[in-house]
């Protein structure tokens, strides 16, 4: 037989408590109510939600402080150790706090998004810097043409992109999608009267986080939150073409220093498309991988209003 709720009530000899300060507009209070189940098998989630218990968010009725509007915080729920069937309930009312749900605009309905905040930063990453940055790059060696070592490491600067919004509902199938990919068409974001757009493969979804907060009627609603990457040279990994071997021909032929009797090199040098020796002064070959999958983020970026 499944366990059904038998009655729900207000234990009116420890009912209320609580404290509040009219000047801080600050107050608590806690009530308590017994659920009763027709048996043992009921968890703290069904006392909890019982038909009877207030909601998250719902208002106080008739709060001690008088004049400071309260509402559900939290809620416990503890079993009877000697009847089973009997929870002690203690639900936590305390002052609305606006930053936990900022108030919906005018005209919001179910479906709406609202509260967008977007927020940008530079984020240092350390790369190993192969060959200038004059018009005609030249890689970066000695006078034997040997690279420099040790390599030489500036900090390069990617963007983080962080883009937080409430909703009354989150498409999990499309976030999940997208994470750890970059995009594979012209990403453009439109917040309000703003425009932003990235270049293919510049844009990584990096990570995302939500929280299920409650308004002050109960309904549940969620803050989400975005970050993506932003890189200008886009997330094509790009390596120098290094070997310790030339191609002649057809064939790979060990590449020489300039010694007499000459000896095979000790480090790898830099080569070119056709796996020839790149001389000091000329531009360095890079091998290019496509290591992120790509995909369209049109139903991501679609979410945010």
């Amino acid at each position: 037989m499944a366990t059904t709720l038998v009655s729900v009530t207000t234990n009116q000899l420890r009912g209320i408590t609580g404290s509040g300060d009219i000047r801080s507009n600050q107050a608590t209070e806690k009530r308590e109510y017994i659920v009763v189940f027709s048996d043992d098998l009921a968890t703290g989630y069904d006392a909890r939600n019982a038909t009877g218990v207030p909601l998250y968010g719902v208002p106080l009725v008739s709060p001690i402080a008088g004049t400071i509007p309260l509402y559900v915080s939290n809620k416990t729920a503890t079993q009877n150790i000697q009847d089973g069937r009997i929870w002690t309930v203690d639900v936590e009312y305390s002052t609305y706090d606006a930053q936990r749900q900022p108030p919906a605009p005018s005209g919001f309905t179910t479906g709406d998004k609202y509260g967008v905040q977007v927020s940008m930063s530079s984020v240092p990453v350390e790369q190993t810097i192969m060959q200038d940055n004059s018009a005609t790059p030249k890689i970066l060696c000695n006078t034997n043409n040997e690279p420099i070592d040790p390599p030489i490491t500036l900090p390069l600067y990617d963007k983080q992109l962080e883009i937080m919004y409430w909703s009354d509902k989150i498409d999990q199938t499309s976030i999940d999608a997208a994470i750890g990919k970059t995009n594979s068409a012209i990403a453009t974001i439109t917040i309000g009267t703003s425009t932003w757009s990235a270049a293919i493969n510049t844009l990584k979804f990096n990570s995302y986080s939500w929280d299920v907060h409650y308004d002050v009627s109960g309904v549940q609603k969620y803050q989400i939150k975005y970050q993506f990457m932003y890189r200008e040279t886009t997330w094509t990994l790009k390596i120098p073409n290094m070997s310790y071997y030339q191609l002649v021909g057809s064939n790979l032929v060990p590449i020489t220093d300039g010694r007499n009797p000459p000896q095979a090199v000790s480090s790898p040098r830099y080569i070119d498309g056709s796996g020839a020796v790149i001389v000091s002064g000329s531009p360095i070959y890079l091998l290019s991988f496509n290591v992120y999958k790509t995909v369209s983020f049109s139903s991501l970026l679609a979410q945010i209003p």
